[in-house]
């Protein structure tokens, strides 16, 4: 298991989909494949419904006992994952698995699809379709669902994504229909899809790390209801809670669906699940990192859900107008525990832990700043001036020290040890402030050191030394000024020369590290707070980063100008390698002889060396770290409010975790006030953007607005509200394909054939056609009228036959630009005389139409202008301008019989004028 195995995410569903390896082919991906096609896919094109019933039928040999199921057993499975082995004997070897492979934790389980006709994926016919996510593969899922019930109990079998089931795709592509159908055929609502892909990405090795930070490319919670609430879907929430599905199940990092809506984000959901009338998610669950879903927030620098959260948490006592008074719990906030221990998972904890943005807005404002703002008057306050003038006398007992020892030819102990003469008034003062400030050093240690150790423990005291780091310094100097304790007695021996530079050593680091321990103090202070932020950033972020290029450089240009300049006569620092360094720092801030490179051995190359060493160190490296420190000042200063609120509570912090856990409970209980038999809270006092009546008013006003808009909408389009509500949730299904026609419409009616006379030589007589009960003969096609022009009948026959289409059809020709616009317009103009009949309410929701705009160009007659009431027809835009004049009868061989008479008309209505002539039936059918 030590061996660390990679992990590429999707490598197989990709291999799968390119199809380039011959172990992917199988029959499966025959009935249904990845790219949308297959023989079930065929089938319903071409048989439809019916042919698809017919196909999906012949399906049982491919499952176990006709869709029925058995259980998988641990040698089904490896038949399956071995299929393409060639030896005669399988070594399994687990050194080469992952921590997810199944084989690891095998268990039996049912299964409906045969394993031997599993794709490469391990999955079944009902994983495919979903995945084919279109109207034609979910008729084909539901189809499938309808004949074999229990194939939804199905899971991928492969170790990318084992335990993937057929609810949890529904889900991934949001088809909630399926997903309904699914749950009502029996699929288990807890199933947990755990294979390596719906992992964080740092836990997809054999190695993961320590602690994970929860991103991954398809970590959504194992469960199909942390699926729905990640994906914000109430429908197929609100469907698996009342299935039994339950919330507060943990994976297998111990996260419940709402850690996963806040790794998520989806603000909204955690909400909905936190007050779901049906099951309530419990928000105190602790995953295996201890986190409840809000310091999981505070991990994440979630700050918006962290705000809301709180808001959620809270206790309202009393309201006055615009002005709330609440208690908030501190049970995940506060950084003391109700027995006084301290509680590192907590809120405030993780927020002053935090790098990013986020954590600091979390400080600012709001219920984090109260707690502070109550810490620091109730205790901190105190304790920061008590030490603060314990320190600054230290620093003056040091100081003296330092200021009354004498020059070297002197010693240390004069007047104690014989032969060093006798003893001052100087020598006795030195001596008092040396005694104190040994003993200052003692009583840091014992009093305060061996407190904080035996209070919160060597753990907890090493994480606070570590997040202050003046402090830290100032524990090294203490320890170095006892080390000068055995230096000055071992300088009674005859070596005191030695002992003495030793002493003078430890005391060089010792002093400016006491100092240093003020950088602490000032952080508290608002007024210098942000520059001790900026000095940290500046010297581990951009100080590091050029010490690191800049050290590099001097690698190499120090033994360039060893071996040029060491032959020199004053070569002086260049004659040692190591000392090289030191020419070369004095060289980069200016410091350096150029006359002296001229008289070295290699004076050209001399000075080559020493441009390309000025133009890469003094010009580019150093005003590229002026640009970072400026850059790094910048961002401090713009945040200079938050950072001082930061370096404040790590003040805090580091005071309050120095006290016993006894003093601890009592600092809890004089800033906090009881909300339960064992909760404590913090009170806060607010104001409020509206008042509760207010938003009362608000929410009124935006229903009645909302009623307006959807009573409108439904006037407009003249629907009801059911059919709105059909078309929110009813899906669209896929229909049986109707089959095409392979010829065009139309008849081949062949009018411009050359006219080819009868075998008897003679013409036929055209046929004579009634009209209005009178004998007349249609005017033939070629026939010229008096004047010599053409009737147009011809032409149009010629018109109407280049028109055709080699099936048969007639093609329309492509209208004009002004054709368009003509039908447009008498679009637009009949809509709006229209609107003026419809009663409608108008918010502006919609364009309002008009009768004019800048493509009304069209300005002729449209059909209803041409209907006058003096007419009497219905419609007036079959009405000829001039009535056509009335054919001659033919002469006829014999004489016809005399049709029936036509009908008399009715009695035109009052309203109307009566019409001058009444006109025939046969001519009042085609106007209707």
């Amino acid at each position: 298991m030590g061996k660390k195995v990679q992990f590429d995410p999707g490598a197989v569903l990709d291999r799968v989909i390119s199809s380039n390896e011959p172990e992917d082919e199988c029959y499966l991906y025959k009935l249904a494949d990845f790219k949308k096609s297959g023989q079930l896919v065929a089938a319903f094109l071409q048989n439809g419904s019916k042919g698809l019933e017919d196909f999906v039928k012949k399906l049982g040999p491919l499952m176990y006992w006709n869709g029925k199921g058995e259980l998988i057993t641990r040698t089904e499975y490896m038949r399956w994952k071995f299929r393409n082995n060639q030896e005669e004997k399988i070594n399994v070897d687990e050194s080469g698995m992952t921590q997810f492979d199944p084989l690891l934790s095998w268990e039996d389980h049912r299964a409906v699809w045969k394993m031997q006709y599993r794709g490469s994926l391990g999955e079944s016919l009902l994983h495919i379709l979903i995945m084919g996510d279109s109207l034609i593969h979910t008729k084909i899922a539901r189809t499938v669902i309808r004949h074999f019930p229990q194939s939804v109990i199905d899971i991928i079998e492969g170790e990318e994504y084992h335990g993937l089931t057929a609810l949890h795709l529904a889900i991934a592509y949001g088809n909630d229909e399926l997903a309904e159908v699914i749950v009502a055929a029996g699929a288990d609502v807890c199933a947990r899809a755990t294979g390596t892909f719906f992992h964080p990405k740092d836990q997809q090795s054999n190695m993961p790390a320590a602690k994970t930070n929860y991103e991954g490319l398809a970590y959504l919670g194992e469960y199909p209801l942390a699926w729905a609430a990640c994906l914000c879907n109430e429908t197929v929430y609100n469907l698996l809670i009342e299935e039994g599905a339950d919330p507060d199940a943990q994976d297998t990092y111990g996260n419940t669906v709402l850690h996963m809506v806040v790794i998520v984000e989806q603000l909204g959901m955690f909400g909905y699940a936190l007050k779901h009338p049906i099951k309530k998610a419990d928000h105190l669950l602790r995953n295996n990192q201890e986190f409840t879903s809000l310091t999981l927030s505070c991990l994440l620098g979630r700050d918006t859900m962290f705000q809301e959260m709180l808001e959620m948490s809270c206790i309202e006592f009393w309201r006055y107008s615009n002005i709330t008074c609440c208690g908030y719990p501190l049970g995940a906030l506060d950084s003391i525990m109700a027995d006084g221990s301290t509680n590192w998972g907590s809120a405030i904890m993780l927020i002053l832990n935090g790098t990013k943005e986020e954590h600091l807005n979390m400080l600012e404002g709001g219920i984090i700043a109260k707690l502070l703002d109550e810490k620091w008057s109730t205790y901190a306050k105190g304790f920061f001036i008590k030490r603060l003038a314990i320190l600054m006398l230290h620093l003056l007992t040091v100081s003296m020290a330092v200021y009354l020892r004498p020059d070297f030819k002197i010693s240390l102990l004069h007047g104690l040890k014989a032969g060093t003469g006798d003893i001052t008034a100087e020598d006795i003062s030195r001596y008092c402030f040396e005694i104190a400030t040994l003993l200052g050093c003692v009583a840091f240690i014992m009093f305060q050191l061996v407190s904080e150790i035996k209070n919160a423990g060597i753990d907890c005291f090493w994480r606070n030394l570590k997040s202050a780091p003046p402090k830290f310094l100032f524990v090294i100097s203490t320890f170095l000024m006892l080390g000068c304790i055995p230096c000055r007695l071992l300088q009674f021996s005859s070596e005191e020369k030695r002992y003495r530079t030793i002493e003078e050593a430890f005391l060089i680091f010792a002093v400016p590290g006491s100092w240093f321990y003020l950088m602490f103090f000032c952080g508290a202070i608002k007024l210098t707070g942000p520059f001790v932020t900026m000095i940290f950033k500046m010297v581990t972020g951009d100080m590091f980063t050029f010490s690191i290029v800049y050290t590099i450089c001097l690698l190499g240009f120090s033994q360039a100008f060893f071996f040029i300049i060491k032959s020199h006569e004053d070569a002086d620092l260049y004659e040692k390698y190591h000392t090289t360094w030191i020419g070369l720092f004095h060289m980069t801030l200016g410091d350096y002889d150029y006359e002296m490179l001229g008289n070295t051995p290699y004076p050209k190359m001399a000075k080559v060396v020493f441009v390309l060493f000025q133009i890469l160190i003094p010009i580019l490296l150093l005003n590229m770290l002026i640009a970072m420190m400026g850059n790094t000042y910048g961002i401090v200063i713009e945040s200079a409010e938050k950072e001082f609120l930061k370096a404040w509570a790590k003040v805090i912090m580091s005071l309050e975790r120095s006290v016993p856990e006894a003093t601890a409970k009592e600092f809890l209980e004089a800033y906090s006030i009881g909300l339960g038999p064992s909760e404590r809270g913090v009170m806060v006092i607010k104001a409020k953007d509206k008042t509760r009546a207010a938003q009362r008013k608000g929410a009124l006003t935006n229903w009645k607005k909302t009623g307006r808009t959807i009573i409108k909408y439904l006037r407009k389009r003249d629907i009801s509200g059911d059919d709105l509500r059909r078309e929110f949730w009813v899906h669209e299904e896929a229909s049986t394909p109707k089959k095409k026609k392979k010829t065009g419409r139309g008849y081949d009616i062949k009018l411009n054939q050359p006219k080819v006379p009868p075998a008897g030589g003679a013409a036929a007589p055209v046929p004579d056609v009634k009209v209005t009960g009178a004998d007349s003969a249609l005017p033939p096609i070629d026939q010229t009228c008096a004047n010599g022009t053409s009737n147009g009948v011809c032409q149009t026959v010629k018109d109407v036959d280049a028109m055709k289409t080699p099936g048969g059809g007639i093609k329309t020709q492509k209208k004009t630009k002004q054709q368009r616009r003509e039908e447009l317009f008498k679009k637009k103009r009949a809509r709006s005389a229209l609107s003026h009949k419809v009663q409608s309410i108008d918010m502006g929701l919609y364009p309002v139409d008009t009768d004019s705009s800048d493509e009304d160009l069209f300005t002729g007659n449209v059909w209803w202008e041409g209907a006058t009431e003096d007419t009497g027809h219905r419609n007036g835009g079959f009405v000829p301008d001039e009535p056509a004049p009335t054919p001659a009868p033919a002469a006829e061989p014999a004489p016809a019989a005399a049709p029936a008479p036509a009908e008399a008309p009715a009695p035109a209505p009052a309203s109307e004028p009566a019409p001058t002539e009444a006109a025939p039936a046969e001519e009042a059918k085609p106007a209707e």
